[in-house]
């Protein structure tokens, strides 16, 4: 069975983890696997599951988020103790964004401060519950929440975020509304889901670093990669900070596009 790990976030060109599989016949257990540029950490992952080590590197904080999520998780019980933590926490509102355009048509007003609290409390960067809680909210930020109740969002693609006076007019075009989303408890029933798969006993690590200075973000790895299995950016494709603007300004960053 496909284990729940892989799922954490929908990721723009990104490969199935078939096929790492099938190009880790060209290592042995126990060899160290690298992803110059990890996505959403598949290689990292599954190479972990079948018994190597796992590493990589990312430009990307998405893509550091969701794979360190996946490579080094907190155990179920810690993730989900921090989670009643931040439950409990009563916390003020918070006005930043409560003339944004975007941010007032794509979230419920309720579900928008439960957001912000999310931003301003995860350190996702530090804590490996926090960040692993973090993963889950970039895989629900938005998507087809008329398919699915997981989605925070008024209706928008998983993959990508699209631009905000386009997201406003299509949903003033479309006469649609944000749906109202109790995060805590979508996020409790998302780890519940994630960890009704064993974790693997390895522990994997991407660094948010530029792949061309990879040797200097892991010097004891030198000489220890006998394989690595990657797909180049695709940067005729997708500008991944711009096409994921929604994801990053979750993790810190601007309430707009770059």
């Amino acid at each position: 069975m496909r284990h729940r790990f892989h799922a954490l976030c929908p990721y723009f060109a990104m490969f199935p983890e078939a096929f790492v599989r099938k190009h880790l016949v060209w290592s042995k257990p126990g060899d160290v696997v690298f992803d110059p540029f990890s996505g959403r950490g598949t290689t990292v992952f599954e190479s972990l599951l079948n018994n190597r080590v796992g590493f990589g590197c990312d430009l990307n904080s998405v893509a550091v988020c969701v794979s360190n999520a996946k490579a080094d998780p907190p155990k179920y019980d810690e993730v989900c103790a921090r989670l009643d933590v931040l439950s409990r926490i009563k916390f003020r509102p918070d006005t930043t964004l409560s003339k944004d355009a975007f941010f007032n048509a794509c979230f419920h007003p309720e579900t928008l401060q439960q957001l912000l609290f999310l931003r301003q409390s995860l350190k996702w960067k530090q804590n490996r519950s926090d960040r692993f809680i973090a993963a889950l909210v970039l895989g629900s930020l938005h998507g087809e929440s008329h398919r699915s109740e997981r989605y925070f969002s008024n209706r928008m693609p998983r993959t990508i975020s699209t631009k905000p006076n386009y997201s406003v007019n299509w949903s003033k075009k479309n006469k649609l509304t944000a749906p109202k989303r109790d995060i805590f408890k979508i996020l409790k029933e998302m780890i519940n889901f994630r960890y009704a798969s064993e974790v693997p006993k390895a522990r994997g690590f991407v660094k948010q670093v530029d792949a061309r200075n990879a040797i200097k973000a892991f010097p004891n790895l030198e000489g220890r990669v006998p394989l690595v299995i990657t797909s180049p950016p695709y940067l005729d494709t997708t500008n991944f900070e711009e096409d994921q603007w929604l994801r990053l300004w979750f993790l810190g960053g601007p309430p707009n596009p770059q």
